[in-house]
């Protein structure tokens, strides 16, 4: 009685293991099919394709490569009481020709009060000097604008997106 109890198990585990098997090479061959699909194979957790993060300093030397397209980017947000634009202090050029206005480009007033919310949250303000700045990861559509703005501005960047926000201390430059 024992040894069929004990082969009865052995059968059981087989048949455990074999599924377990199955159910991993239907995994993998999936993972395999995705990562053909997204640019460059790249996958993040969850089976979400790798983001494409471009830095403002790279956005910079080849505006045109991205002019009217969707692009994630990392980079700074400074509002003060005249607006707001993106900066990078890594970068060569601090011209005002060169800066980005950030504009929100949101389906209603709730989900643009959202993106501010996600940013601010991680935002460090100066009251002395009035503005607010922080790092972050942001989805949006770059354009190079065709006559600049009344400000000066050549580009601008419409967010509608934040991908993750990062603090700045205060005595930071």
């Amino acid at each position: 009685m024992e040894n069929k109890f004990i082969a009865l198990q052995r059968r059981t585990r087989l048949v455990k293991d074999l599924a377990g098997l199955a159910i991993l090479g239907m995994i993998f061959a999936a993972n395999v099919t995705c990562a053909g699909q997204v640019a460059g194979g790249k996958m993040r957790r969850g089976g979400k394709p790798a983001l494409n993060v471009i830095s403002l300093c790279d956005l910079k030397k080849n505006p045109a490569e991205y002019n009217g397209k969707q692009i994630v980017l990392r980079t700074f947000r400074l509002v003060w009481r005249h607006g707001a634009v993106l900066y990078d202090l890594r970068c060569d050029d601090h011209d005002l020709a060169t800066t980005v206005v950030i504009e929100l480009d949101c389906p209603n007033d709730h989900e643009c009060q959202r993106l501010i919310r996600a940013l601010d949250a991680k935002g460090t303000t100066n009251s002395n000097l009035f503005y607010n700045r922080v790092e972050a990861i942001m989805g949006g559509r770059f354009t190079i604008l065709s006559v600049p703005s009344t400000e000066g501005y050549h580009y601008r960047f419409d967010m509608n997106r934040v991908i993750r926000a990062f603090n700045i201390p205060l005595d930071a430059p």
